[in-house]
């Protein structure tokens, strides 16, 4: 049972929203499709499920904002796009399973970033997402930092009251919105420490970064010159069905994408991502891909 929005306004939905529909039954998860990528659509009226544990499930590309408190039980799955928490979610588990879950609300059940999700707090301005549970890290962060804010909040925050742990796989990207930062700038980007996060690539915001997550959940500037990474060696293996190369000179633990394309010419919005990986300890990267073309261009490019 899907929901779907489209077209290219802003839409907002401020009657109450019955998961559980006509006929009372569940526990049926509702899937909610924005299609719109221009402008979010906002439910500001009350979410609810009569207590039969429906849930949602978000797909498409665009945003959806969910604004009021509310109050179904089901489980909320982040599927692709981006799912903004202004208000509140009740108590059911939150997983993003690949796009981006933000906001500056508050979810009261635990919540999970998979492998492929991201977690943005804050919406287009900065803000505090609000977790009153549990967060597992197993995919990516993005957050933004202004420090022209200072004294009052200068970055994103993720406040987490329960455990805070890290699978330490994923990149944390920072984007700065404000003025140039200079070494030694710090952000606490968590209100505690983050069980693990001290093996994140942290990248972004045309400066180097000291992750100090583990330690208290914040991150720092260490050096305002990034390594621009090469591509050095170039080897074909498995009878010239895969191609190795191999790149170094990247940020220590940053994460890269592998962009590529048949024409050197093709301007680089258009190039194809085919991976994305981090660099090492010592800034090196390798990737394989397979070689299916006569001529073709690579990319290392830093996230």
């Amino acid at each position: 049972m899907t929901l779907a929005l489209s077209g290219s306004n802003s839409l907002a939905l401020a009657g109450p929203f019955m998961l559980s529909g006509a006929d009372g039954t569940g526990p049926t998860n509702r899937t909610i499709n924005e299609q719109n990528t221009i402008a979010p659509s906002t439910i500001s009226g009350v979410i609810s499920d009569a207590g039969l544990g429906c849930g949602i499930i978000k797909i498409g590309a665009g945003t959806l904002v969910l604004s009021a408190v509310n109050t179904y039980d089901g489980p909320t799955t982040v599927s692709n796009g981006t799912l903004l928490v202004t208000g509140q979610i009740d108590t059911n588990v939150v997983t993003v399973a690949g796009g981006t879950l933000g906001g500056s609300g508050a979810l009261l059940g635990p919540v999970t970033v998979s492998f492929g999700g991201t977690l943005a707090p804050g919406t287009s301005a900065i803000g505090t997402l609000t977790i009153n549970n549990n967060l597992t890290l197993d995919g990516n962060l993005f957050f933004k930092v202004d420090k022209s804010l200072s004294p009052a909040q200068s970055n994103d925050v993720a406040s987490v009251s329960g455990t805070l742990t890290s699978s330490g796989v994923g990149t944390l990207t920072v984007s700065n919105a404000g003025p140039a930062l200079v070494i030694g700038n710090k952000f606490k980007l968590f209100n505690k420490a983050v069980a693990n996060g001290g093996t994140l690539g942290v990248s972004g915001g045309g400066v180097q970064w000291a992750n100090n997550l583990q330690l208290d959940g914040s991150i720092s500037v260490t050096s305002l010159t990034v390594p621009t990474p090469v591509i050095n060696s170039v080897v074909l293996l498995n009878n010239g069905t895969n191609l190795v190369f191999s790149g170094n000179n990247g940020p220590i633990g940053g994460g890269y994408s592998v962009l590529s394309s048949t024409n050197l010419a093709t301007p680089l919005p258009d190039w194809t991502r085919i991976g994305t990986n981090w660099f090492n300890g010592s800034g090196n990267a390798t990737f394989t891909n397979p070689a299916t073309d006569q001529r073709r261009f690579f990319l290392i490019q830093v996230q």
